[in-house]
Formats: C-alpha cells, structure tokens, sequence
C-alpha cells in the first residue's frame, strides 16, 4: 500500500512584500482531519492501486487530498482567522 502524505501552509505577507518574506508573518498549517480516503492518521491519503499504483492513482490521490486540504482552508472558522490577518487580526 501506497500512501499520500500531505499539508500545506498559507502564509500572509503585506502588499509588495512578495511571498514569505517577513519572518513573522501570519500561517496557519493544515492537513486533513478525516475524510473519505484518509488512513488512520491525518494528513495521509491512501493511494489506489496497491502495490503497483499508476500516474492515474497517483493524480487521484492528489486530488483527494488538494479538496482535503481546500475543505480545511474554507471552514468558516479557518476562513475568517485567515482574512482576519490583513487588518492585524490572529
């Protein structure tokens, strides 16, 4: 078994400061918390296939775990802790 391990991180960096590059800028990490093709970890999509997994299984993995990470990111409360950072808000 193959599996797909993952997080991302959104980072807020002011207007014409280009990406990342104020050390203390706000972030927040996310990896899933449960869904349909997680393991019993989170942040781990299985990957279909077994052991010979194809560039499809692959792709579809990723997708999985990029409408994972989308459902963390756009929760309401994520969403608005993350809008809150441009106007000094944690």
């Amino acid at each position: 078994m193959y599996l797909l391990k993952y997080s991302a991180t959104i980072c807020w960096a002011p207007d014409g400061a280009g990406s990342e590059t104020v050390p203390t800028s706000q972030s927040m990490q996310q990896s899933d918390e449960g869904g349909v093709n997680v393991t019993t970890a989170p942040g781990f999509i299985l990957v279909p296939g077994g052991n010979a997994p194809s560039s499809g299984n692959i792709t579809t993995a990723l997708n999985s775990a990029a409408t994972a990470l989308a459902a963390s990111f756009e929760g309401a409360t994520n969403l608005a802790i993350i809008q809150a950072w441009a106007t000094g808000g944690n």
